[in-house]
């Protein structure tokens, strides 16, 4: 770390890039310039440049380049010491741009740090890095971009009085993040490029210098465009102070560069209008398709609406001959019923007939004894053997028999002959069932004698209702 790296002499500022030069490429101690300065130290005549009094010394040597300083004289110091340490990085670019002027203008009086007042009458405290006098170059080396302002840069143009400047940066400064840079744009406006410094420690051989130019790209971010780049070495000094790099014009190369970059916008710019183009036909294209396939959709819509409507007509179709077919069948079977109807009334009336010819002849058929006399209904009728009463067989006590098949006795006649109908006891016949009393085993009613073909049996008194009987055994 530098600890000083000024001291003010005679009333001038003398950097420690002083003693620094370079012979045949090889970077050295000045001796003459370094033996001055000792001297000026032993004789109490270098000063800390803050004012507060305190005497220098210059600390230098053959053992290590980067380590050389001034320092405050033992028992010499101030409390009241204002001085600011400069940076590394500054100290060692003024070293190495002193060494590169050096070798380039081999100007023995190559100033340093030399105040715009002292080659005009302005009263303002800017500065010149390094000024040589014969040959009309002044360099202008700042750390930072933002310590350049346009109106610093305006003063020294306006006091060069003829001397062409030449303006280094750092090269931390050349980056942009593609945002408008400021700064490196103000010393690209005076001088029509930017320089970028490039430094390893105090060693000129190792140093580098770019030659940037800022240009905006078709998006609109700020692109660093490369113009040259090379060892600090191969730059020099052509006609007019004007910079060069291995014998060519830097502002050729600049201008070189910035059409290469012109080139590849207009190349780009054609890359997308060709890519835009290709966008356009791939949507006409992709349009075109789209109303093909549209088209072909209607179509093939229409084809299957057409489709639904034949399978419809023909779903109708089927439809109407199902309700026709089922007209057809209620038709048919309304006819099968009209025809069943009249089937019917002509059997009913051919019944009626028949039934009207057995009641105009059935006592002609009651008196047929061979079989029993029938309706047209198969419903067997009976004659009452006394009273002459006819009906169905429910209404008669007995009936039937052998040689009276038709023949019989109704209720009412049973009735009135009380002697054929006595009830005989039960317990005047061996039945071991019948023991109580003469009552039917089935409903409760009363056994009683009854006649009928086969002779005498004993029944229920319920009959029809109940049709329990029983043989008289005795």
């Amino acid at each position: 770390m530098v600890t000083r790296s000024l001291c003010l002499c005679d009333g001038k500022l003398i950097g420690i890039e002083y003693i620094y030069t370079i012979i045949n490429g090889m970077q050295i101690n000045d001796k003459e310039r370094l033996e001055w300065m000792r001297e000026k130290a032993r004789s109490r005549q270098l000063f800390c440049p803050c004012g507060c009094g305190a005497n220098l010394t210059v600390v230098a040597g053959d053992r290590n380049l980067r380590e050389q300083h001034f320092r405050i004289l033992e028992g010499n110091g101030s409390d009241e010491c204002r001085y600011v340490e400069e940076g590394e990085t500054s100290v060692n670019s003024k070293v190495i741009l002193k060494c590169w002027l050096d070798e380039k203008l081999q100007d023995e009086d190559l100033e340093a740090r030399v105040p715009i007042s002292d080659i005009s009458d302005s009263n303002r405290k800017f500065e010149f890095t390094f000024l040589s006098r014969k040959h009309g170059i002044a360099v202008n080396y700042c750390r930072h971009r933002a310590d350049l302002s346009r109106e610093k840069l305006g003063i020294l143009e306006q006091n060069a009085d003829g001397i062409s400047i030449i303006h280094i940066v750092d090269e931390e400064n050349e980056a942009t993040n593609l945002q408008l840079p400021e700064g490196m744009m103000k010393i690209q406006e005076w001088q029509g490029y930017c320089l970028a410094l490039h430094i390893d420690g105090r060693e000129y051989e190792k140093a580098e210098l770019k030659v940037l130019t800022y240009e905006r790209d078709l998006d609109g971010f700020w692109m660093t465009v490369m113009a040259a780049k090379g060892k600090l070495s191969e730059f020099g000094f052509g006609v007019e102070g004007k910079l060069t790099i291995n014998g060519v014009d830097v502002s050729e190369k600049v201008v070189a560069a910035r059409e290469q970059f012109q080139r590849k916008q207009d190349f780009r710019r054609e890359e997308r209008e060709a890519y835009r183009r290709s966008i356009e036909e791939q949507r006409e294209r992709e349009r075109k398709e789209a109303i093909r396939r549209e088209n072909e959709r209607r179509i093939e819509a229409e084809k299957r609406r057409a489709e639904e409507e034949r399978r419809r007509a023909e779903e109708q179709k089927r439809w109407d001959e199902i309700r026709r077919q089922a007209e057809q069948r209620k038709k048919e079977q309304a006819e099968e019923e009209e025809r069943k109807r009249l089937d019917e009334e002509e059997r009913l009336a051919s019944k009626n007939r028949r039934m009207a010819e057995f009641w105009e002849n059935i006592n002609a058929e009651i008196d047929r004894n061979d079989k029993q006399s029938r309706d047209p209904d198969g419903k067997r009728w009976i004659k009452c053997k006394r009273c002459g009463f006819i009906g169905g067989e429910s209404e008669f006590y007995t009936y039937g028999g052998p040689k009276s098949m038709n023949y019989g006795v109704c209720y009412k006649c049973s009735k009135e002959q009380k002697d054929k109908d006595k009830i005989i006891p039960v317990q005047k016949y061996n039945d071991p069932v019948a023991k109580d009393d003469n009552t039917c085993p089935r409903c409760g009613g009363k056994l009683k004698v009854r006649y009928g073909s086969n002779g005498g049996f004993i029944g229920c008194s319920n009959f029809p209702n109940c049709h329990f009987t029983k043989q008289i055994r005795n």
